[in-house]
């Protein structure tokens, strides 16, 4: 069964990037690609019912948005894709980066 972690601060949100755990953002595309996590995957909240969730089945995941109300407000959805540990950013990218850690930019 996935285990869900809301993640609220940027120490653990620090911990986490250093275990390399993978990181989907659920935002659309354009969002995207104009500033996301690097080595992040990008799986839309549009198209999370059409997403082939097999290649993450397991793994420990960290999950985001802009704000994380996207991710909150999916989260019983994205507990039936058969994932492992699950860590919600609870303040979505905004949160990475309020922890200094590094995005890409279009």
């Amino acid at each position: 069964m996935t285990e869900w972690y809301d993640v609220t601060n940027n120490e653990a949100v620090k911990d986490l990037a250093e275990a390399q755990v993978l990181y989907i953002d659920i935002r659309e595309p354009e969002e995207y690609l104009e500033e996301h996590v690097p080595g992040s995957v990008n799986i839309p909240v549009s198209r999370l019912a059409q997403t082939d969730w097999a290649p993450y089945q397991g793994a420990q995941v960290m999950l985001s948005c802009r704000s994380g109300k996207r991710t909150q407000i999916n989260k019983a959805e994205i507990l039936q894709k058969g994932l492992g540990e699950v860590y919600c950013l609870a303040g979505g990218i905004e949160q990475w980066k309020s922890a200094g850690l590094p995005t890409v930019k279009r």
